[in-house]
């Protein structure tokens, strides 16, 4: 019985002694995490740098636009109905501005750090416009069937003094700043995004001028003379807000890409419009008297300003000397609206004799060709 309770009780032992180890003790966690690989790997700064500086200087070859700026209406002399001896004047034609190319600059200053690929930027854009336009007709003794006049919106009887030559001219300067944090990162092979947040600020200052002409023998459809008028506008905005944007980049070739970017601000700030018309009239051919005036107008408050961004082109970028540096170069397209952005005071409707002075409302835009050219070290 001795040797039979022996072997068997070897017999369950030995795999337990053959195959047991040690009891491991359990570690204490280590107070800072090990280093979790990137999902989204960033796109800078350049290898064996802590952090990347940027210098942009872009050209910019723009077109703008101010809505609600015609400065006069065309109108012909016509009969009030078939065999009435009524003339009236309906208007005909709005005459609005060429605008024109113009060129304007934007600087640009930025640092991208190897926290994860943030980067910090900032940029100022500067951009003026102005155009002028001029219509005339031959001089009229008084406004007949098939006569052409011009009246202005803008003037103090803005639809009861024809007049047949009317010059305007309007200008724009715009400036603005953006503060920006964003981040470069890879989202494929191919493929890269920058998303970013900051601050926006601008301020614009327009200005808008228009005077009539009309000869001494010109007659007005009240029977009177109106020898000239000038109405001189101008209007002065700031803002400052929230922006947020992102950009795309499709690295399709080499070092080349094609990339399209949005931005969209919400700002909030203050304008200031001037309204100055001055006239002179004549109310009789046969005396040299003429009579005078004028009439000024201020308005200024609060708004808020929306603001879009837009902009599409082609991009080359390349690493240069052991990939010490990078240079990039762009050319694009962009289209910047400003909604609501003309508060200029225009006159009203055909009914009043004297017109009431209400805002414009018209929408401000920018648009062309941008020319980039960035140095990183």
């Amino acid at each position: 019985m001795k040797y039979p309770f022996l072997m068997t009780l070897t017999s369950l032992l030995a795999p337990m002694l053959l195959f047991s180890a040690p009891k491991e003790e359990k570690k204490a966690l280590p107070t800072q995490p090990k280093e979790i690989p990137a999902v989204t790997p960033a796109f800078g700064p350049l290898p064996g740098h802590r952090t990347d500086f940027v210098v942009d200087g872009e050209f910019l070859w723009w077109f703008p636009n101010i809505a609600n700026t015609d400065y006069a209406l065309k109108r012909v002399g016509t009969r009030h109905f078939p065999g009435s001896t009524q003339i009236i004047t309906p208007a005909t034609d709005k005459e609005e501005f060429d605008w024109s190319w113009d060129p304007g600059f934007r600087l640009g200053l930025g640092a991208v750090t190897n926290h994860d690929g943030w980067d910090a930027y900032i940029n100022w854009t500067y951009f003026h416009s102005r155009s002028s336009k001029l219509k005339e007709v031959p001089p009229f003794e008084s406004v007949r069937e098939g006569t052409i006049v011009y009246t202005s919106p803008w003037f103090f009887r803005p639809h009861n003094s024809p007049y047949n030559r009317i010059k305007a001219e309007i200008g724009l300067n715009f400036n603005q700043v953006d503060l920006e944090k964003g981040r470069h990162f890879w989202m494929s092979r191919n493929l890269s995004m920058r998303p970013s947040i900051g601050l926006r600020g601008y301020w614009t200052r327009m200005t808008f001028s228009v005077k009539g002409n009309s000869a001494l023998e010109a007659q007005t459809v009240e029977d009177g003379t109106t020898v000239r008028e000038t109405t001189d506008m101008k209007q002065k905005s700031w803002g400052v807000g929230l922006l947020a944007g992102l950009e795309n980049v499709w690295h399709f070739y080499s070092y080349f890409s094609i990339f399209a970017t949005a931005d969209v601000a919400l700002t909030y700030g203050k304008v200031k419009t001037e309204k100055h018309i001055t006239f002179t009239e004549d109310p009789d051919q046969l005396t040299d008297e003429l009579r005078t005036g004028s009439s000024a107008l201020k308005d200024q408050f609060y708004l808020l300003q929306p603001i879009l961004d837009l902009a599409l082109g082609l991009r080359f970028e390349m690493p240069i000397m052991d990939d010490s540096f990078r240079i990039l170069a762009d050319l694009g397209y962009e289209y910047h609206y400003l909604y609501d952005h003309n508060q200029f005071l225009r006159g009203t409707t055909n009914n009043p004799r004297f017109s009431d002075q209400v805002e414009a409302n018209g929408d401000l835009s920018m648009s062309g060709l941008v020319l980039r050219g960035r140095f990183e070290f």
